[in-house]
């Protein structure tokens, strides 16, 4: 199995579109993102008030699981979540399964993300989690135990309150062998397993396609290149057009198709330039989720501002066409600068993470800026080392 900690973090980082502060829906065998487990771990110190290490998380799509703590057995009922537990979080069935179920292995203890994932097919055994609704059930009141604020602050406090009257699930609720649920836990950690192997190399292929982008780049081989040499033949044309007068109406079809071509372009520069900084931001930020968040979301925004760029460049070509008949030569020409300024900025953004790779992998600090690059090297007269020496004296 590749390492939990290193995977996390070299894959994709990014902060998901979609809410991910919903703990009570899960989505199994789907590889998270950093950005996507961070929110996931917000929401789970919001909703237990539990600190980080209070549950167990895993990069595998299932739910986060909070960590059974016995505190103390009162006269008739246990007391087996920590004394911080929310009122919400306090009928999480965690917390009310027999402890010699939920006890932790040697192995788990070791591969705490193994033990996350037996919890969920054990609870799922137990009747603890609905699959229609997807809605984890609160086992307290399942038994008819209606606790109250008053009830909950004595749980927390140690005491005996008609929680104490919450039956502990057991074997004997279980809807099948515990032999068959350790077939299915090993069984989807298998999957797991697979599915880890296939999504980072997936990355590997698209980090090496990436630096080959960038280097080529530097060379006089990149897509850009070709793109620029149609569109200054395109402007030259559509100048003449105008000034002769007449209205340049069988150019739009190249023209749009030209802008489409620059927008798969420089999206597809901007991607190489988060997926070569996944390997700096690993090593430089190990452990730190403050600094992976701050890249995740520092890579998003640069995404938004491209994604708004190219929108605002296509804007501008259709109201160059639909007003032709009064655009001048200048404003075509100023239409391929608007493109080369934009494609330039997606370039030195790929570039800022491909030089930083090197500088990572030689134990030098990144730049934080263009700038700052130009201010020590010239990008286009570097040598270029193969990625896989990069990734080997960054320790991958």
């Amino acid at each position: 199995m590749v390492a939990v900690d290193v995977f996390e973090t070299m894959w994709a980082l990014g902060v998901p579109s979609s809410d991910m502060t919903d703990l009570k829906k899960v989505e199994p065998f789907r590889v998270s993102t950093v950005g996507e487990r961070l929110m996931l771990r917000k929401a789970m110190e919001d909703t237990f008030d539990v600190p980080s290490d209070g549950f167990i998380e895993n990069p595998w799509g299932f739910p986060p699981m909070p960590l059974p703590v016995r505190r103390s057995t009162t006269s008739d009922g246990l007391i087996i979540a920590p004394s911080s537990i929310s009122l919400d979080g306090l009928g999480h069935p965690i917390f009310w399964i027999d402890p010699s179920l939920t006890r932790r292995t040697d192995e788990e203890r070791e591969h705490p993300e193994r033990w996350g994932v037996r919890m969920f097919y054990l609870i799922m055994a137990i009747g603890g989690y609905d699959p229609d609704s997807l809605k984890w059930i609160n086992i307290p009141r399942s038994q008819g135990v209606d606790y109250t604020k008053e009830d909950w602050i004595a749980y927390r406090q140690g005491v005996s309150s008609v929680l104490s009257t919450v039956r502990p699930l057991d074997e004997s609720d279980l809807a099948e062998p515990m032999a068959s649920i350790n077939v299915m836990v090993d069984w989807a950690l298998a999957t797991c397993v697979e599915l880890q192997a296939k999504v980072f190399a997936d990355y590997r292929a698209e980090l090496d396609a990436a630096y080959t982008t960038a280097v080529a780049s530097t060379q006089g081989r990149s897509e850009w290149d070709v793109w620029d040499a149609k569109m200054k033949d395109a402007t030259a044309r559509i100048a003449a057009t105008v000034e002769s007068g007449a209205v340049p109406s069988s150019q739009v079809p190249e023209i749009y198709g030209l802008v489409d071509d620059l927008e798969r372009v420089v999206k597809h520069t901007e991607r190489c330039a988060s997926m070569l900084s996944i390997p700096v931001v690993t090593a430089g930020s190990a452990g730190d989720s403050a600094a992976a968040a701050a890249a995740a979301t520092a890579l998003n925004a640069a995404k938004a501002d491209v994604d708004v760029s190219v929108d605002s460049l296509k804007q501008d070509a259709h109201r160059l066409f639909e007003l032709s008949s009064n655009s001048s030569p200048r404003e075509f020409v100023r239409l391929h600068e608007s493109a080369t300024s934009l494609y330039m900025r997606s370039w030195r953004a790929m570039m800022v993470s491909a030089r930083n790779l090197v500088r990572a992998s030689e134990g030098q600090s990144a730049y934080q800026s263009w700038e700052a690059l130009e201010l020590v090297e010239d990008p286009h007269s570097q040598a270029w080392p193969p990625l896989m020496d990069l990734l080997a004296g960054l320790g991958r």
